[in-house]
Parts: structure tokens; C-alpha cells; sequence
């Protein structure tokens, strides 16, 4: 069918790291193609990785902002507000520290 235009929603989601690198290499294949990619996911890496635009939604699923992926996914307030980042704390031995958590998953390249 070979379209000029692929709509993807949360298609990181269920898989293991290893595998999840590999779809994200099919993207960029996909995309040096000149395909136009529309992806809809909550994976920041995903995000990071492969867009050049990014819109946010809020909750009550309203366009919030739009604009580079590194004006957007650098803004923690925003994506805080949001539901993509989180705080969390976690110990390392004997240290417990808070930090803040992308919603992503572990890739190794």
C-alpha cells in the first residue's frame, strides 16, 4: 500500500526495551523515506527521538501547545501540568533523593 501518511497511537506501548529500539529504527527508516509520521504517545523518549513537532493535550483532551519538540519536551512545567513527567523519590543505597520521572522506557543505542 506503501501511504504517504502513518497515524501511530501509543505504538511503543507493551514492549520491551530491545524491541522498542528496534521499532524506533523502522521510524527513522520511515521518516528518511519522507513519510509523514503522526504518532500519539505518552513515552517522552519516543517523542524525543523521533518528532519534530509535539502537541500536548490536557486532560479533558484539548490542544494545550504545540510547537519544536525541544521548545515542549524541555518545558517541565508544562509537561508536569500535564500527566508526562512526575516527581518521585527512590533510594541509592542509603540515599534518598526526589527527582523528576519522564514517562518512558529504558532504550539502550
Amino acid at each position: 500500500m506503501n501511504p504517504k501518511i502513518l497515524l501511530l497511537d501509543e505504538p511503543t506501548s507493551g514492549l520491551d526495551p530491545m524491541s522498542s529500539s528496534k521499532f524506533i529504527n523502522i521510524l527513522y527508516t520511515l521518516k528518511s523515506q519522507g513519510k509523514t509520521l503522526l504518532i500519539v504517545t505518552h513515552d517522552i523518549f519516543l517523542a524525543q527521538e523521533i518528532a519534530d513537532r509535539v502537541l500536548v493535550f490536557s486532560a479533558e483532551k484539548r490542544p494545550v501547545a504545540t510547537g519544536n519538540y525541544n521548545e515542549i519536551l524541555n518545558n517541565y512545567d508544562l509537561l508536569l501540568k500535564h500527566n508526562l513527567v512526575h516527581q518521585h523519590r527512590h533510594r541509592h543505597n542509603e540515599i534518598v533523593h526526589e527527582h523528576e520521572h519522564r514517562h518512558s522506557h529504558s532504550h539502550k543505542h
